[in-house]
């Protein structure tokens, strides 16, 4: 201890005296009953700041920052009831550089609540702007140097409750900026990191000095609007920044241009910190639907259906985990045997609460989440299984068509899905078609379906083209793609016997199949005259309501043997294969009466509104035929540029 008032013979004085000296970091004091220093160890310059001389005698309480003279009082006090004898208080020194220190009292040395209290102090400064560099790397965002998202949602709660409390204005921007994944690709990481530091500087220099701004994403900013009079103020400010956001950037040497979208909420009644960023990341998400550089507001009826399009997502996931998918078939006919040939599985989401789910409502967002992929993989799955059923049941000579959609073969791993089910059903891959709509061949411009296709049908995998006609112009890929048969849209078939244009379509298709060795098959055939038609236009199967709707699986396998219960009551002298399909069609028995009008099919140019005009039909379909090579030839410089 210092010379100035040295330490009794105390045993335990003399060790804490060896403590303080022995220890870097450490000093050591002894306070009278009252809390004036008695003495101190030789380190207590060091590690306060302070000369001892100037100490000795003085209250210790009187040596720190008044702010924590409660905290030195308590730390000394004695008996009952006293600190635990730790604390942290800040020391001011006559150089400026005040210091942090931990004090801790010692053992009563001589077991009378009158005597002394020895204690040590450590100098904890370092440690402190440690943790304040923590705190403001916790709280700052390294690469831009403001606010990160936790901070900031802090200050958004803290703008909420004050103006609540003030009655004022608030409002919430959140800017992104366009694009950025393909600054990030092209450009570079480094190049796109300075793009968010220069978008940081300019959000910085258009707000007032009680706003804040933020980066609460990858490449998106939030901006706090305070003392908002009118929505009037915050459109203001948003012109302004989507304004300066597009000007001209130089980043990493590179000169380019950006744009921001911006989603905006104001503050309503009831709402939160939390509650308005989703209302403006809702609004954002309507932005960029629009275009690049769009502004938009929080709507409460865009918002709930944001809400509703996540809540169906999540269902999704969670039917597709907990087998809450089913499969419907709808039974393909061959009208050159009258037998069912196969069915089209169709993907029903029968819904606990929202009753079944209609799949143009589901498929999309399935495809626009990534959810395609489990969707597509468990579809395939439950396909192939159930052929394996059909097996045990007797109906080995069935076919499954799947639809697998453009954002499937995007994901590249359509091959693995289907040969994943095929194996693990065992199941003939003959048995099994995969459908591809004429327009998602069309958008297969980087490639990815046709080297899958192409692998699969060498696997044995029948290839069908759907809702053929409707692509404009796929003649390349009849020739590129492994097809084997091409499905006419339903479109045209409604219509053969109304619109002549229609009629020449139809029959410029079958022509076209027949001549390529394709079976050609016609979707959405509802009446006996549109059947008759397809018929004699050498169509081989035929599919639609005439037939059957979609059927649950044990109601299609019954349907097959009803099926085929009347086709064997046929007399085998009827031999008219296109009669006894349309009176199967029909649901009534066959009868080889004379002249009925439904044994015979009549002769295709005794329609009548195709035999009005067979000339300007042939030229319909020359030029038709004509367009498709002309697109199918832009179709393949396109591709060779």
């Amino acid at each position: 201890m210092a010379k100035r008032n040295p330490a009794t013979g105390d045993q335990s004085a003399a060790v804490l005296e060896w403590l303080g000296a022995a220890v870097p970091g450490f000093t050591l004091f002894r306070a009278r009953a009252d809390g004036t220093l008695a003495s101190v160890s030789d380190t207590w310059q060091a590690v306060t700041g302070l000369e001892p001389e100037t100490c000795i005698g003085r209250l210790l309480a009187d040596l720190v920052d008044p702010r924590d003279r409660v905290r030195v009082e308590r730390l000394l006090e004695r008996g009952p009831g006293a600190s635990s004898g730790e604390a942290r208080f800040s020391i001011p020194a006559p150089d400026g550089e005040g210091r942090l220190v931990m004090a801790m009292r010692g053992p009563d040395l001589s077991g009378d609540h009158g005597r002394d209290v020895v204690g040590i102090m450590r100098d904890v400064t370092a440690e402190r702007a440690i943790e304040r560099q923590l705190a403001a790397a916790y709280s700052y965002d390294m690469l831009t140097s403001i606010p990160n998202r936790t901070l900031f949602m802090d200050r958004l709660g803290e703008a909420v409750r004050a103006a609540r409390a003030s009655g004022e204005g608030l409002a919430l921007l959140v800017c992104d900026i366009d694009r950025f994944r393909a600054v990030n690709e092209t450009a570079g990481h480094r190049t796109a990191d300075e793009l968010l530091r220069i978008v940081a500087r300019r959000l910085e220099r258009q707000i007032r000095g009680g706003d804040m701004i933020g980066r609460i994403g990858a490449d998106e900013f939030g901006i706090i609007q305070s003392g908002v009079r009118s929505q009037a103020d915050t459109e203001s400010l948003a012109e302004r920044l989507t304004f300066v956001l597009a000007k001209p950037y130089r980043a990493e040497g590179i000169r380019m241009r950006a744009s921001c979208s911006i989603g905006i909420s104001m503050l309503a009644a009831e709402a939160s910190a939390e509650s308005m960023l989703t209302e403006a990341m809702s609004a954002l998400t309507q932005a960029k639907r629009v275009g690049r550089g769009q502004v938009r507001f929080a709507d409460p009826e865009a918002e709930s259906e944001v809400r509703e399009t996540h809540s169906l997502e999540d269902d999704l996931l969670q039917a597709i985990d907990e087998a809450g998918l089913t499969l419907h078939f709808q039974p393909v006919v061959d009208l050159a045997t009258g037998r069912i040939s196969g069915a089209e599985a169709l993907l029903r989401w029968p819904h606990p609460e929202r009753g079944f789910v209609e799949p143009s409502r589901f498929v999309p967002l399935a495809e626009a989440t990534g959810a395609i992929r489990p969707l597509g993989a468990w579809v395939l799955d439950a396909a192939c299984a159930t052929l394996r059923r059909w097996d045990a049941a007797g109906l080995d000579n069935l076919t499954v068509a799947v639809n697998v959609s453009a954002a499937q073969f995007r994901d590249a791993g359509v091959y693995e899905a289907v040969t994943a089910a095929l194996d693990r059903n065992r199941v003939d891959p003959r048995r099994l078609e995969i459908e591809i709509t004429e327009t998602a061949m069309l958008e297969d411009r980087a490639g990815d379906a046709l080297p899958q296709l192409a692998a699969l049908a060498r696997r044995g995998v029948q290839i069908v083209i759907d809702d053929f006609g409707m692509g404009y112009g796929t003649l390349t890929y009849l020739r590129a793609f492994p097809v084997s048969k091409i499905k006419i849209d339903r479109a045209f078939i409604g219509a053969v016997m109304d619109d002549p244009r229609d009629a020449a379509i139809v029959r410029g298709v079958a022509a076209l199949g027949s001549s390529l060795g394709l079976r050609v098959q016609p979707e959405g055939v509802e009446t006996a005259e549109q059947l008759r038609f397809v018929q004699e236009l050498g169509c081989t199967e035929a599919q639609g309501y005439l037939f059957s709707r979609a059927l649950p699986e044990e109601d299609f396998v019954r349907f097959i043997s009803d099926w085929e219960q009347r086709r064997a009551s046929v007399p085998a002298s009827v031999g008219d294969v296109p009669a006894l399909v349309r009176r199967l069609a029909a649901g009534s028995p066959v009868a080889d009466a004379p002249g009925d009008p439904g044994s015979v099919a009549p002769d295709i140019h005794d329609v009548p509104h195709v035999a009005r005009a067979p000339g300007w039909e042939r030229a319909f379909v020359l030029a038709a035929s004509l367009v498709s090579l002309w697109t199918a030839a832009g179709a393949m410089l396109w591709l060779i540029v």
